[in-house]
């Protein structure tokens, strides 16, 4: 009983008709995201401890799957794996970032690193690793076997690394293996927040035809007027830069900038993200990519495989304009 209502309640998200338009979606989002949601990084069999980087992708196949998605992941010491990628080779290029580049919610050949080596005939190694931020990306990048074979490094950034980037000298709380250990709190399968969910279906039961109006306008507002709400990416520089300090390795790199943050069609967009990071590294190419609504997933706020596909295609003009 208690799983057919929590899946029943989540899949409203989906199959209510009108899809985006849905008046309950906000409710069904959060509840997702805050009962419902498996993590990739607190999936055991998928991750490995590393005295460095707390965790590492276990090579081989990984499962990963939530309401969305059913997808493979596969690892080597190279990184995700996809098909015909070449590794051997003098002029790689290298994707680092966290769950977006890693490719959360698809499969090996759907990640923007497999479509975008397929767009310009040329390799791609994808780095990516879910909830990492940029010090444990750029670190993983350069103990990487063929680090002195990549030419352009493609870093994607995202809000949420703000806090470890910042806190990157500060006395850690914990040892990296207490860290690693916590990642896996014990719950019994497919728990669930009662009082979360009756509250839910509680105020869908009271939903009248002036909330269906109120959420369609609100939709409409966020797409008209959303420069009002963007954000500041100015207490960001200051952790990205020390970051990208700490790595002289990089130095003679070429270096793409962007940036991927939950739902960044909305109102979390950097208003002045490509100004202050082009003024930081004026050799890098910054791009504020404007990704659509249906590159995301209904409820998870990860890209799609849309979204990935738009977002190779975008990366590979930025290389071409490079050239």
């Amino acid at each position: 009983m208690v799983l057919s209502l929590e899946v029943a309640f989540v899949r409203l998200g989906i199959g209510y008709a009108g899809l985006r338009f849905n008046p309950f979606l906000k409710l069904q989002r959060n509840f997702y995201l805050e009962e419902y949601r498996s993590l990739w990084q607190s999936t055991f069999s998928c991750v490995s401890f590393d005295p460095d980087l707390i965790y590492v992708p276990t090579e081989g196949r990984c499962y990963f799957k939530n309401i969305e998605f059913d997808t493979v992941l596969t690892f080597d010491k190279w990184g995700r794996k996809y098909s015909n990628r070449e590794h051997y080779h003098n002029h790689l290029i290298a994707t680092i970032g966290d769950s977006f580049t890693m490719g959360w919610g698809v499969n090996d050949d759907e990640t923007f690193s497999a479509v975008l080596s397929e767009l310009i005939k040329r390799p791609v190694i994808n780095l990516g690793v879910s909830s990492y931020g940029t010090y444990r990306e750029l670190k993983r990048l350069v103990n990487n076997p063929m680090f002195s074979n990549i030419e352009t490094i493609i870093l994607q950034y995202c809000d949420n690394d703000l806090q470890e980037n910042l806190l990157l000298n500060s006395p850690p709380q914990q040892t990296p293996k207490e860290r690693f250990q916590s990642m896996f709190p014990e719950r019994k399968p497919y728990s669930i927040n009662y009082r979360s969910v009756l509250h839910a279906l509680h105020n869908m039961a009271n939903f009248n035809i002036l909330g269906i109006g109120n959420s369609l306008f609100q939709n409409t507002k966020i797409q008209k007027h959303n420069t009002e709400t963007y954000l500041n990416f100015t207490p960001h520089l200051k952790g990205l830069v020390k970051v990208l300090g700490l790595f002289p390795q990089i130095k003679n790199k070429k270096l793409i900038i962007f940036y991927i943050n939950s739902k960044s069609w909305e109102e979390n967009k950097f208003y002045n993200f490509v100004t202050l990071v082009s003024e930081a590294f004026p050799k890098a190419t910054v791009l504020d990519v404007s990704f659509r609504v249906d590159d995301y997933f209904l409820l998870d706020d990860h890209l799609n495989k849309a979204g990935h596909h738009f977002l190779a295609t975008e990366l590979q003009k930025a290389l071409l304009e490079k050239k």
